[in-house]
């Protein structure tokens, strides 16, 4: 029985073009022929539904957000078990990753991401929900110490937050220490409450509005 192919980007030869998030639905992987893939998808916090060869030794699906059949089987039970995949992926937190690419993945769906903005956003994704020091994101974003612009980086952060909104994530500012990657798509709020500082789990100080 033929199926849907995963959603996804393709594999890009060069940078994936900027563009909106897209959503991904859930990968429809052989098994064992699609192992390689199936790593990547877990990775990236994909929805994974494994079709097991006939003689196959199915593998041991411990992630809630994976599943497994043995074909043949009915294009209802197929479709039921995707979207039972994809209702537990609603209601699990999604934790943002920058890939290779320079893809932001969070919760199902990934957005392309400018080089430099890539790099600042890989650095914020994985200190997620702690503070990230300026210094830290201007070294990243700008390898060579001798061409790095002094306020570029507001500028950057406030890109970011207005490219990442639809995927549900946001970054606050801690006054006086960084930036945080923070769950809400509001990520411009009143107040800096519950980031966590480098180094230690005390709360910052109250975040300013501008970057």
């Amino acid at each position: 029985m033929s199926v849907p192919s995963a959603g996804g980007p393709p594999a890009p030869r060069g940078r994936a073009p900027v563009g909106p998030p897209r959503t991904v639905t859930v990968a429809i992987l052989q098994w064992p022929a699609d192992a390689a893939r199936r790593e990547e998808c877990r990775t990236r916090g994909v929805p994974r539904l494994l079709l097991v060869g006939g003689r196959d030794k199915p593998p041991m699906c411990i992630d809630v957000l994976e599943d497994w059949v043995r074909p043949p089987v009915s294009r209802e039970d197929l479709a039921l078990r995707a979207r039972t995949l994809l209702a537990r992926a609603s209601r699990r937190a999604p934790r943002p990753a920058v890939d290779d690419n320079g893809v932001l993945w969070c919760g199902g769906q990934w957005l392309p991401l400018p080089a430099l903005e890539a790099r600042i956003m890989r650095l914020l994704a994985a200190a997620y929900g702690d503070v990230v020091t300026r210094e830290e994101l201007i070294a990243a974003a700008w390898p060579d110490p001798e061409h790095r612009p002094v306020n570029s980086l507001n500028l950057h952060i406030l890109r970011l937050r207005r490219r990442i909104s639809a995927l549900g994530i946001g970054i606050r500012t801690a006054r006086g220490h960084g930036y945080a990657l923070v769950a809400g798509a509001a990520g411009d709020s009143p107040s800096g409450k519950g980031l966590r500082r480098p180094g230690d789990g005390s709360t910052t100080v109250p975040e300013r509005r501008a970057g």
